[in-house]
């Protein structure tokens, strides 16, 4: 796969809302391709992109009419038809990339079926963080998020051990099957990434 992700558009300052770029590089449409589940039409890919997403604060932030909230201020937005379905959240840091959120938008189970969405943005976020000639890139485990169910901050949800195990594959196990590593000294997900 050819690494030159960094194409972006970006505006000339910030919005209310951020700011986002649309990911250009032809690299994106593979990594959606690659993605779609067995069964799915290959057409059905021109309905997604992948946009870069930058703000001044973290918090709520509407992003192609969905409001997410960003637990940092920059990441990648996963859309269908122009609306966000999906993101996450990164810090880049001097040596690594950290990926601190993947989150799918609510009401949308049915786009979101058609593809591997979590493994797409752990995709797309290592490519950027390689693209930037960085290190590594770390992911925050499951019991570390936030909202993780023990963490006492999901009291509303009526099935704590439904949305623990989701988070679980979502935070621990699409990782590793990426390639990623754990790595108790640096408390995360670790995936050296070969630049050059």
């Amino acid at each position: 796969m050819n690494n030159k992700l960094v194409n972006f558009f970006f505006p000339k300052r910030f919005g209310r809302q951020g700011r986002v770029g649309r990911l250009v590089a032809a690299e994106n449409d593979d990594l959606i391709r690659q993605a779609l589940k067995a069964g799915v039409e290959p057409a059905e890919a021109a309905r997604y992109s992948v946009e870069f997403f930058e703000c001044k604060h973290t918090g709520y932030h509407t992003v192609n009419a969905s409001s997410i909230y960003w637990e940092s201020k920059s990441g990648f937005v996963l859309s269908y038809n122009g609306r966000a379905i999906a993101c996450t959240a990164v810090e880049v840091k001097r040596t690594h990339l950290f990926i601190k959120q993947v989150q799918g938008v609510s009401g949308f189970k049915q786009e979101l079926g058609l593809l591997r969405w979590e493994r797409l943005l752990f995709k797309i976020a290592a490519e950027y963080a390689r693209a930037l000639g960085l290190r590594e890139a770390r992911s925050i485990r499951s019991e570390d998020q936030r909202y993780y169910p023990e963490n006492g901050r999901s009291a509303q949800l009526d099935d704590h051990r439904q949305r623990a195990e989701r988070m679980h594959v979502i935070y621990d196990k699409t990782p590793l099957r990426l390639g990623f590593r754990w790595s108790a000294e640096r408390n995360a997900f670790v995936l050296p990434l070969a630049c050059g």
